[in-house]
């Protein structure tokens, strides 16, 4: 697993990313680079914060957002604006919706039909359901 360093600084509206990185030394240097140069400045102390490289988006590939409520499935190809943030912004395994006809699940999903799309959300909500369940 590939993972990406962030240095970051600051608090709320003052919150930025000071470096990216791929390698966690080169990360912790800059972040005390930064913290000898700059703690006065009024952002505070850098920290480095470690993520999960998702890997390659893929804007060609079709992505359906499945919809889930209770055994019925439905999914619908995203496009445009809607595909993008999906894949950039909101690439979640669930996303839960509660309303008063029960628990609506979500999930944005490559594939390369609504079939194939449904499929692998059916098989995403059994493991769900089974760790849910404590099996």
């Amino acid at each position: 697993m590939e993972y990406i360093y962030a240095v970051t600084a600051g608090a709320y509206s003052d919150y930025h990313i000071v470096a990216l990185c791929s390698d966690r030394n080169k990360a912790d240097k800059i972040c005390e680079v930064y913290n000898r140069s700059y703690t006065f400045g009024g952002w505070g102390e850098a920290s480095v914060k470690e993520y999960k490289d998702g890997g390659r988006i893929d804007l060609d590939r079709p992505v359906f957002e499945v919809s889930i409520n209770r055994d019925l499935y439905k999914a619908k190809e995203l496009i445009g604006e809607d595909k993008v943030e999906a894949v950039c912004e909101n690439w979640h395994p669930f996303n839960r919706i509660y309303t008063n006809n029960g628990v609506f699940f979500f999930l944005n999903i490559y594939a390369d039909s609504r079939e194939q799309a449904i499929k692998i959300a059916q098989d995403k909500y059994a493991e769900y359901s089974a760790r849910k369940a404590g099996i």
